[in-house]
């Protein structure tokens, strides 16, 4: 008789361990690097990145301003490989990353040690880069404005009515038919 106990595949207690272990740290550190995420770039309740599977998905969707919904397209298979792929290399972009954080996402098993770096080393919102938008009339006249832009919230907080004057980048009311700074027409079809 063994002294350590076997299981039916030819397992010992120690090995079976040794395997739980490894499959709930697979479950597990992605939930802990997108709540880290999540809580950097103030994504409304990161606290879903706890759901085994979608939740860190929901919580990364969240954060580049996309409807969490498209986890659905996970569930479907070749499709979601490709959704998968899709975010490797939207994601970096949108939380203004250098793009080469692409590739260490495409490595099978390095992803998840790319994603865990990724979420330690991410900087919170008020560190991270500004969004701009290009003014100008002319191309000699083009420069580059700073948009007042919360990382991390939802598209709709941003309203239909928010508006920039393409001239001087200023921020205008919704009912301006023109910029207060530079007097030029909000409207194209005015002038």
């Amino acid at each position: 008789m063994e002294s350590d106990a076997t299981y039916e595949y030819g397992l010992s207690a120690f090995e079976v361990a040794v395997l739980l272990a490894l499959f709930v740290a697979w479950i597990l550190l992605p939930c802990v690097a997108a709540f880290v995420v999540g809580k950097r770039l103030r994504v409304r309740s990161p606290g879903i990145a706890f759901i085994p599977l979608v939740g860190p998905w929901i919580v990364i969707l969240r954060s580049i301003g996309t409807s969490a919904w498209w986890v659905l397209v996970l569930l479907i298979p070749y499709v979601g490989l490709g959704f998968a792929i899709w975010a490797a290399f939207v994601v970096p972009a949108r939380h203004g990353r250098t793009r080469w954080w692409t590739l260490p996402f495409m490595i099978p098993l390095g992803n998840l040690i790319a994603f865990i770096t990724y979420a330690l080393t991410l900087s919170p919102a008020d560190q991270a880069p500004t969004p701009t938008i290009h003014v100008g009339t002319s191309a000699a006249d083009v420069r580059e404005v700073a948009l007042p832009v919360r990382r991390g919230q939802d598209e709709d907080a941003t309203s239909a009515a928010t508006r920039y004057c393409m001239n001087c980048g200023r921020l205008l009311p919704a009912s301006a038919r023109f910029c207060s700074a530079c007097g030029e027409p909000t409207d194209p079809a005015v002038a």
